[in-house]
């Protein structure tokens, strides 16, 4: 509150402009503001401008109303009454804000109730989120609350619900059962899928999850349910806890040869994501000997933290009879550790396989690992995975005097096809690809200057997301990628496969290094040819077809 004094007279005059039918928009704010200022409102003032027909002086009234101190019984029955009909979106948004400021937390609940039903914010996230600070400290409270709040809020909203309910200090109480009930009790499918996902956060960050025996039925069920959202969201929750009735189907189903191989896709997927199981670790064993191409395809990422003895020589002396799909992923597997990569280059010395087998972003991965054997080799035969700047300008001066004095027209289906294979795993370009680097369709890709300077020298400039960050596990293992969430329970690194969670007991280090995660010498493994195709495709504006 300000310290200013008016005199009576002027009170009443701005009362009066306040109130005033034909007083404009600007001067009823301003006397609002002048009232507020000097201690001229009261509770019932400010509800009365609460029904004003302009939006803003609506949502300063209700802020003003918490801003004067506790708001009364009478005040927090007009702020749910304005919740269940108000048309304005920023006045709904200071509803949320002033729930925050409700007291006791009991007070708040109405309020809540009436803006998380409102269906057109859902897709609001600042909204929800505001919702949530005002229902969090209430929901740790009294967990119950949970019950009528998440039949009609928005999945994001349920999902935080959830995820609080199992954290350590409600779930040993029974949160955790409550959270199974609402996933049984509820029909809608997206729902039961958010709530699945909020327990999936919480129980992620936990040494050695467990979950009550109230959810062994929500997770059989979840096998068993037709809808694919919940099927997923349930089975990514039963690979975090083991849930063995689960594990033992999957198996079972990736197992039968006689089973669709889309649905042995589908259910060696989340298999893939428990790291210590010898029973999965011995089906993994079976897939890569004797298993279809993608079905071996997707086992090979993962065959770096699986106890499975000389899977590197394996793929290593059946390399020419490999698919090119698990060549491509045998590569980033055999680059994951120390060992296996030196096995790696040495098999690309002795001329196993060709150099454009192995990629910029892999011989990065593995110049990273600072072994000095390692480095030698890959530089002599791969090639230098950092120049020197004399080096880089000497390159882009060459590729900037190819692509603009060629003759050769760039054939942009041909140039797309090498984006796909060069670029798309990390890039969007026209809403397809990866998500590991910046978006390229909004970029500066008709310069260029632009394209040459950030493809040959990427570490010249780069901004704090894209920093390469490398992470090596106690078991050997390295991850290269942006590091997109740290806590006190993990981190989590988002690679070329996807993002990996590490506890971090895991972690024996973890580096964050000047470099971009851009690798250098992407065009070490193309022709002049291929250059011309893949700039002139990155210059156009529209996909090639």
């Amino acid at each position: 509150m300000g310290g200013g004094k008016l005199n009576p007279s002027a009170i009443r005059t701005l009362r009066h402009r306040l109130l005033g039918e034909s007083t404009g928009k600007n001067t009823r704010l301003q006397a609002l503001w002048a009232l507020h200022v000097t201690n001229g409102l009261d509770e019932e003032l400010l509800l009365t401008a609460s029904r004003d027909d302009d939006p803003d002086l609506r949502a300063w009234a209700v802020r003003l109303i918490v801003d004067h101190g506790q708001a009364s019984e009478k005040a927090i029955a007009r702020f749910v009454a304005m919740a269940k009909t108000e048309p304005s979106p920023r006045v709904r948004l200071y509803l949320a804000s002033a729930a925050q400021r409700l007291s006791p937390l009991t007070a708040r609940t109405p309020l809540l109730a009436a803006l998380a039903g409102r269906v057109e914010d859902h897709a609001d996230a600042v909204l929800q989120r505001m919702l949530w600070y005002a229902l969090e400290p209430a929901l740790a409270e009294s967990p119950k609350l949970a019950t009528s709040l998440s039949r009609s809020s928005s999945n994001r909203l349920t999902k935080f619900i959830a995820r609080r309910l199992m954290e350590p200090d409600l779930a040993e109480t029974p949160s955790a059962d409550l959270v199974a009930s609402l996933i049984e009790e509820s029909s809608h499918p997206t729902r039961r899928a958010a709530l699945f996902q909020g327990a999936m956060e919480s129980v992620v960050k936990h040494p050695n999850p467990r979950l009550p025996q109230s959810w062994n039925s929500v997770l059989t069920n979840a096998l068993e349910n037709t809808e694919p959202v919940i099927r997923q969201e349930g089975l990514r929750l039963a690979m975090v806890v083991e849930h063995a009735p689960t594990l033992k189907a999957l198996i079972a189903s990736v197992d039968n040869g006689e089973q669709d191989i889309e649905q042995r896709l589908r259910d060696l997927e989340p298999l893939l994501t428990v790291n210590e199981s010898p029973e999965i670790d011995a089906l993994c064993r079976t897939l890569l000997h004797h298993g279809p191409p993608r079905l071996r395809a997707a086992v090979i990422p993962t065959l770096p933290q699986r106890k499975i003895t000389r899977w590197e020589s394996w793929l290593l002396d059946n390399w020419t009879s490999l698919e090119s799909v698990s060549r491509t992923v045998a590569v980033e597997a055999l680059s994951a550790r120390r060992e296996s990569a030196s096995l790696l280059v040495a098999a690309l010395a002795d001329g196993e396989l060709h150099r454009t087998e192995i990629t910029a972003s892999q011989a990065q991965k593995m110049a990273a690992m600072k072994d000095p054997d390692l480095s030698d080799l890959l530089e002599t035969h791969w090639g230098s995975v950092q120049q020197s700047s004399q080096a880089k300008r000497e390159t882009i001066n060459r590729y900037r005097a190819l692509l603009t004095t060629s003759a050769r027209k760039p054939n942009l289906n041909r140039g797309r096809a090498l984006y796909s294979q060069s670029c798309a795993a990390c890039h969007r370009l026209f809403d397809e690809g990866g998500q590991l680097g910046p978006d390229l369709t909004g970029s500066d890709r008709g310069n260029l200057d632009y394209l040459l300077n950030n493809i040959i020298d990427p570490s010249a400039s780069v901004a704090a997301d894209y920093r390469l960050t490398v992470a090596t596990t106690k078991g050997g293992r390295v991850l290269a990628g942006a590091l997109v969430e740290s806590d006190r329970s993990g981190i989590v690194i988002r690679t070329l496969t996807g993002e990996e969670r590490l506890a971090n007991e895991d972690v024996r280090n973890r580096r964050l290094l000047k470099s971009s995660l851009m690798p250098e010498g992407l065009f070490q493994t193309l022709t002049d040819d291929d250059v011309i195709d893949l700039i002139g495709y990155l210059r156009t504006r529209v996909s090639a077809p």
